[in-house]
């Protein structure tokens, strides 16, 4: 059976108050050791001497009433996934359909060891309904603005995403910001390469894993003065941008 008191421990990161952290932590190691979300079951399992309808009635109180912290969910998170400094941030989006209904998320994540561990989320919504399609600067500068207002940006050592994260002004919040990053660039991106050459930055691209060439840029019609320099590498066939500050 889970380790009890670990999980206190863990929980007390939250800022909840006593009864609610012993409570979720007895929760969790039901959950765990029954492998299931049906609450007739938990509550056979529930750590508690009081009687299984009574710890079914609490866990459906708990579930109708309480509204979830996600600041302190993701210092949590933090926390149990021991991922130590300086971080790898690696920003993504999935969409999925239910029904006609578009579930589109965009995900936060710190990346250690080739796993991802969720730290915040968005919903992308249009007129109150998900929407399809990629996500725009703003919605992403709000999830980063959580983030830095939970951690700071003195943890992160940079932050990666792919092709669709490329745009001028949110890369010039990224700069502004002191977020260092690596974004995978659309091969058609026209660059400078330190010859004063203009190319396409898939003709960066070399057979030798890590190869670096430093160039000047321009995204969506921005003026590359208004940019900066970057590094465009190539890493198994894909090219990557580096910002450097």
């Amino acid at each position: 059976m889970p380790d009890l008191n670990c999980i206190e421990s863990a929980l007390a990161c939250t800022g909840w108050n006593r009864a609610r952290v012993r409570f979720l932590a007895r929760f969790v190691v039901a959950l765990l050791t029954a492998q299931t979300v049906c609450l007739t079951q938990l509550a056979v399992l529930f750590p508690s001497e009081a009687e299984n309808a009574s710890c079914y009635k609490r866990m459906q109180r708990f579930l109708r009433a309480f509204d979830l912290d996600f600041a302190g969910l993701s210092r949590l998170l933090v926390k149990i996934s021991g991922v130590p400094t300086p971080w790898v941030l690696a920003l993504d989006r999935t969409n999925w359909k239910l029904g006609r209904a578009h579930l589109n998320v965009l995900m936060l994540c710190v990346v250690h060891e080739g796993i991802a561990f969720p730290l915040l989320w968005t919903l992308l919504e249009r007129e109150g309904r998900g929407k399809a399609g990629n996500s725009n600067t703003k919605e992403r500068i709000a999830l980063l603005e959580r983030f830095l207002d939970l951690f700071g940006a003195e943890p992160v050592s940079f932050l990666c995403a792919d092709r669709e994260f490329v745009s001028g002004e949110w890369l010039r919040w990224l700069k502004e910001t002191g977020i260092s990053f690596r974004l995978r660039l659309k091969g058609d991106v026209l660059v400078t390469n330190g010859r004063g050459e203009q190319v396409c930055a898939c003709s960066c691209k070399h057979e030798r894993i890590g190869y670096f060439e430093t160039v000047r840029f321009s995204v969506s019609g921005h003026s590359v003065s208004d940019l900066y320099w970057a590094t465009v590498c190539s890493y198994r066939g894909r090219v990557l941008m580096t910002g450097t500050f």
